[in-house]
């Protein structure tokens, strides 16, 4: 019986071998058949053996060449399934309603969107797809499974990739058609017709004692269902195809495979490495971005990496169609240093001698090829990345790096070179045979040094068993080697011109190659007649031939160049708005012509991305050209595109960003080069064939794109508005149109309303109604205002508040409205932080000494001092005095002046005791300039102030030890400063005896004071430059200005009235009328109007407002500020009081007219404790409340 099954197995190979050479292989070699299954050989009989000796004839019942007939025969009792009568199988019945189609099926992802066939998406096994005749066995496989109690008839069909059922037989094993999904693929015949598709459903049923359960599509058509390859070996009906092993291999179509040794990156050590900082991602993303790292690190791609490294580069997120996202290098200042190994492609000659004969070939596809070559240490450093999560660095050769292509190449030639009958061609393995058998056996060599070294191929990529493969513009068949007529159908199959316009454009193409084309003029004279100004537009049947001619002669030599691997290649690519051109040159001759029409999606496109498409169709369509060589230029008349490929990805607009992905990992330089300089690109785009390009790049584009939309930090309602009021501005209205019909080229050109945007146009792109500058979304005018308003909640500061725009959306000039809104924001005005310090504004500082004098009281101790100081000697009189009045410090300073003389200055502040009538009139009786300090800023009195606290030290000293305190004094006037000599030398020009022992003759020298004087100014001078260096020059304010007067801790707006006469003074007002004068420092510009200025600075939290209450001795009765009342000096201030401090109870503080000064607000006994950083913790704590309000 085994010998009679060899022998069927036989004449059914005899049958496929010798069919004509576009037969469809559907048989299955080596089958496993259980024991009492049928097949196409029928039922075991007795009289096999003599069936094998005799002429086999099959029964016209059962179909079986061993039947015995008559009652024996095993149909006698069968109902058949098509005319549902008794006595014969249903595979043998000729009932002639019956339809008996035999499907061998090829399968082709769809795109929803898209009506364009994508013959790459079609996928393979042990087919021959030329569409001839088929040679068919007169047996049949078949086989039969339960369902539901009923059964059902499939026919064996490994040729097909699906598993097939008819509606009619769906709806008979009681099965709902609505349970059906939708099949997002398209299914052929062998025939090339498309069949209609219901859906797919999963159908679970009984075959020889055990449960399966396969998804079946359901079509529109009465024929016998198929089960297909996977439904094959699901069942375990096969284990061979075409005595290839499958179950030994299949790990190479499974995971990621890892080539043997390391390579070593080489770079210029004289390249600068280039540290690119962190990437943000949006909050959406994070999560997705660990799981894709976690996976990567569990594949042994990358890994985490803390130690320094020189290099970091950046990366660019995509998404996949399952909504998964890969991560992808973008190498492009690493491969500036990159120095790479040349290695060689086969050539066409070379290839050509080794296919001679050669009549059965496959094509292997490596699966993430570039990642089965592991990099070592250094070269992992160069490759390391930056996310939020740390950084990581590749592990295996990384896309983008342009050394990958030749580095990949190398390591399978090197591993695959011994192999007889195998070719690589970098990510692609050929291997060929004279005849089928031959073919097999080295596919299995392959298949065995591929699983020995590690090599992971790409299933749905592979073609097993093809009758022909094309390389460099040439076929190879069992014929030999050919030209490919595809590199001149564009040229060939263009249409005739249709007007005057296509005519030119033709001509233009044609003049460009005119040097190369024989006879040229006799071929275009005809043609040039119809551009004559007073000829008709009249196409004849000559006009037609002579395009043909020119044609012809295009698309042949001396025009048409043999690709040379020595030449530098260009690639001229061109958009219309309805199609792409695409021409490779060497030498300016054309090598291969291309040229596709636009799928409707893709003529929607915004100019700049049709340009773009164009890039990615040429290199795409010539990358065995182009593939692993570095002298590629891409020419393009689009200059934007030009700077974009100069660019980092990630500031590339996404859905460029996604085209320029599909070409990262070619090397080439894209230039760009005036249209009218492009004659056969433009021809071709404005003519071209009909067939349309396929929507795959198109799928990934909107993909990307959903997968931003899906993560712009905006909500959906949010969204829809601003997608309605772009579609009511009249100036997105504009953009719009510039977006998808191109910008002018000169910024002239453009309309005013938008001109704005031109430095931008590079960036801008239109997306579902909202238009975005790269990733950021364009806000349009009627939803700025509330957009700067949800920018500045929370009263950050101009900075941050521009930072966070900037991360989510644009508009020109959205950096000055933040800061408009920044500075025009009422409670921000209010308690925004002090002006830094001015640059030092000293006081003068004469030449004489007791010249210019400044003068301050102080208490110590509940008694009252005052101190006198010389500018120019620093020499110092204290005096106590019993009342801190005018009649008292009048009565000191007559003293000192009797003593020392009468100065020409004196300078105080604005305390009651130096601003009184009184006083004033002693001034001028003594005929003493007298100038005061700007109220509440002591540092513009910092001589006296610096004494008082010097003074005030040696005064707690000589308490605590019980010296004598004008002895101290008499020390600190005849101790000599850095450089200068003693207060007490200047003033009186000799030295004064001190208890410490002295030379007479010291006690009798004179001082220079002209050398003190130089060395003062020098002091002064380096102490200025010093302070000025953290000091920052505030803006004059003028009439009218609003600003936030700061002083005491207190805050209210006022109006400059004037500038006073003091530097940098001005007179403000109040919104109570009152005036005062204040230095420029104390002023917060803003301007907000003073009706928006908040009129409760500070309140008392409520305990659900801040769940923490605050210690007792920070409480708000420590901000109570009392009104210390000046004592009588015979003058009257006025006093105006401004708002309250909102605390329990309210207390007031008081503001001094221009002229007078308040004292130092003072704390009430049991305030005394507080210390000063609690205080600073309890105001910023109220401010903070405040914002909340």
């Amino acid at each position: 019986m085994r010998l009679l099954q060899l022998l069927r197995l036989k004449k059914e190979s005899k049958c496929i071998d010798g069919a004509s050479e576009g037969v469809q292989v559907d048989a299955v070699q080596g089958g496993r058949r259980a024991r009492g299954g049928r097949r196409a050989g029928g039922w075991r009989g007795a009289g096999g053996a003599r069936a094998a000796r005799a002429p086999l004839v099959a029964c016209e019942r059962c179909g079986s060449v061993r039947c015995l007939g008559g009652e024996r025969c095993p149909a006698c009792d069968v109902k058949c399934y098509v005319c549902e009568k008794k006595g014969h199988f249903s595979r043998v019945c000729k009932h002639t309603k019956s339809i008996r189609k035999v499907l061998n099926l090829s399968v082709e992802t769809v795109n929803s969107d898209s009506d364009e066939e994508s013959q790459k998406q079609r996928f393979y096994i042990n087919t021959l797809d030329n569409k001839k005749k088929q040679c068919k066995s007169p047996l049949e496989w078949t086989e039969i499974i339960e369902c539901q109690g009923k059964k059902l008839l499939l026919k064996i069909d490994t040729g097909s990739m699906i598993n097939v059922i008819s509606k009619v037989n769906y709806m008979k094993l009681g099965l709902s058609i609505t349970d059906l999904k939708p099949f997002t693929k398209r299914v052929y015949s062998f025939t090339g017709n498309q069949l209609s598709i219901i859906g797919i459903g999963k159908i679970s049923f009984m075959f020889r004692k055990t449960s399966y359960v396969l998804s079946f599509v359901v079509v529109d058509l009465f024929c016998q269902s198929v089960l297909g390859l996977e439904g094959c070996i699901a069942l375990g009906l096969i284990n061979q195809i075409n005595t290839i092993n499958l179950d030994n291999y299949n790990e190479l179509f499974q995971g990621l495979g890892k080539l043997p040794g390391k390579y070593s990156i080489v770079i210029d050590k004289n390249v600068q490495p280039v540290i690119c900082p962190t990437r943000k991602i949006p909050f959406g993303l994070k999560d997705k971005l660990k799981e894709e790292l976690c996976r990567m690190e569990d594949l042994g791609v990358v890994r985490k990496v803390t130690h320094p490294t020189s290099w970091v580069n950046a990366i660019v997120l995509v998404a996949k169609k399952d909504g998964s996202i890969r991560v992808c290098l973008d190498p492009r200042p690493l491969n500036r240093a990159v120095q790479r190994a040349q290695y060689s492609l086969p050539t066409v000659p070379e290839l050509a001698a080794r296919l001679r004969g050669a009549t059965v070939f496959s094509v292997l596809d490596a699966r993430c090829g570039f990642w089965m070559v592991q990099i070592d240490d250094v070269s992992a450093d160069l490759c390391t990345f930056g996310t939020p999560f740390g950084r990581y660095q590749f592990l295996r050769l990384p896309y983008g790096i342009n050394c990958a292509p030749e580095v990949f190449h190398a390591k399978l030639r090197q591993h695959l070179e011994n192999l007889e009958g195998v070719e690589s061609f970098i990510d692609d393995i050929i291997v060929w045979g004279r005849s089928k058998d031959e073919h097999n056996q080295r596919l299995e060599c392959l298949l065995r040094r591929a699983k020995d070294i590690g090599i992971k191929f790409n299933r749905e990529k592979c073609k097993f068993g093809v009758s022909e493969i094309t390389y460099l513009g040439h076929k190879f068949d069992a014929n030999g080697m050919r030209a490919d007529d595809s590199k001149v159908k564009a040229i060939m199959d263009m249409p005739y011109p249709t007007d005057r316009k296509a005519l030119e454009r033709f001509l233009g193409m044609v003049n460009y190659l005119a040097k190369f084309i024989p006879n040229y003029s006799e071929s275009v004279n005809v043609l040039r007649s119809l551009l004559k100004k007073d000829s008709e537009w009249s196409w004849e049947s000559q006009h037609s031939e002579a395009v043909d001619r020119l044609k012809a002669k295009l698309g042949s030599a001396p025009v048409l160049a043999l690709y040379s691997d020595s030449a530098p290649l260009v690639v001229s690519v061109d958009a219309s708005s309805v199609a792409l051109g695409a021409v490779l040159l060497q030498n300016d001759r054309p090598v291969e012509f291309a040229s596709l029409t636009l799928t409707d999606t893709q003529t929607r496109y915004a100019q700049i991305e049709k340009e773009m498409l164009a890039i990615v169709f040429g290199i795409e369509r010539f990358k065995q050209y182009i593939y692993g060589r570095t002298d590629v230029t891409v020419n393009t008349d689009h200059k934007p595109l030009e700077a974009l490929f100069n660019k980092p990805l990630v500031s590339v607009p996404v859905r460029l960003q996604r085209m320029m992905l599909r070409v990262q990992g070619y090397d080439f330089k894209v230039v760009y080069t005036p249209g009218k300089n492009m004659y056969i690109a433009d021809t071709l785009s404005r003519a071209p064939l009909k067939e349309k390009m396929h929507d795959q790049v198109s799928t990934e584009v909107e993909i990307q794109t959903c997968f931003m939309l899906e993560h712009v930090p905006f909500s959906q309602p949010r969204l829809e508005a601003i997608q309605k009021e772009t579609d009511l501005d009249s100036d997105c209205r504009w953009l719009i149109k510039y977006i998808t019909k191109g910008w002018p080229k000169n910024r002239r050109d453009v309309n005013e309303r938008v001109n704005a945007f031109w430095p931008y146009h590079e960036q801008m792109h239109y997306v579902d109604g909202i238009i975005f500058k790269d990733e950021l979304v364009f806000i349009p005018r009627a939803l700025r205002e509330d957009m700067l308003s949800r920018v500045h909640e929370g009263h950050l500061g101009i900075e941050r508040c521009k930072r966070r725009a900037r991360d989510v959306m644009f508009w020109p000039g959205m950096c000055d409205d933040v800061e408009r809104i920044v500075r025009t924001c009422a409670a921000c005005a209010l308690h925004a932080p002090r002006p830094r310090r001015q640059p030092l504004l000293q006081h003068s500082v004469p030449a004489l000494p007791w010249h210019k004098l400044a003068s301050d009281t102080f208490e110590y101790k509940k008694k009252n001092y005052i101190v006198l100081v010389d500018y120019f000697s620093n020499y110092v009189e204290v005096g106590q005095l019993t009342s801190i009045s005018s009649k008292q410090v009048i009565s000191f300073m007559k003293e000192q002046f009797a003593r020392h003389g009468i100065p020409a200055e004196l300078v105080s502040d604005n305390g009651p005791a130096y601003n009184s009538q009184e006083f004033k009139k002693f001034m001028r009786e003594w005929e003493i300039q007298h100038v005061t300090s700007s109220p509440h800023y002591p540092q513009s009195n910092g001589k006296s102030e610096r004494t008082v606290q010097t003074v005030k030290n040696m005064l707690k000293k000589c308490v605590d030890s019980g010296q004598d305190f004008n002895l101290a004094l008499l020390n600190f006037r005849t101790t000599p400063r850095h450089d200068l000599d003693s207060p007490a030398q200047i003033l009186m020009g000799r030295r004064l005896k001190t208890r410490l022992p002295v030379c007479t003759k010291l006690l009798t020298e004179r001082v220079d004071n002209e050398k003190n004087y130089k060395a003062i100014l020098s002091k002064r001078e380096q102490i200025k430059i010093n302070y000025d260096k953290s000091a920052n020059t505030l803006k004059r304010l003028s009439q009218g200005d609003r600003a936030t007067l700061v002083c005491n801790g207190a805050r209210k707006p006022v109006t400059v009235v004037a500038q006073a006469a003091q530097p940098r003074s001005y007179i403000v007002e109040d919104e109570r009328g009152g005036r005062y004068r204040r230095t420029r420092s104390q002023l917060i510009t803003r301007t907000a109007s003073s009706a928006e200025i908040i009129r409760e600075t500070v309140r008392q939290p409520s305990d659900n407002e801040f769940s923490c209450k605050l210690p007792s001795v920070i409480s708000m009765a420590g901000y109570r500020r009392r009104r210390r009342k000046p004592e009588s000096t015979g003058s009257q201030n006025t006093v105006v009081p401004t708002r309250a401090q909102a605390s329990p109870a309210n207390s007031e503080y008081h503001e001094s007219p221009v002229g007078s000064r308040d004292q130092s607000c003072t704390s009430s006994p049991h305030e005394i404790p507080i210390e000063r950083s609690k205080e600073r913790t309890a105001r910023m704590l109220n401010h903070l409340f405040q914002y909340n309000e």
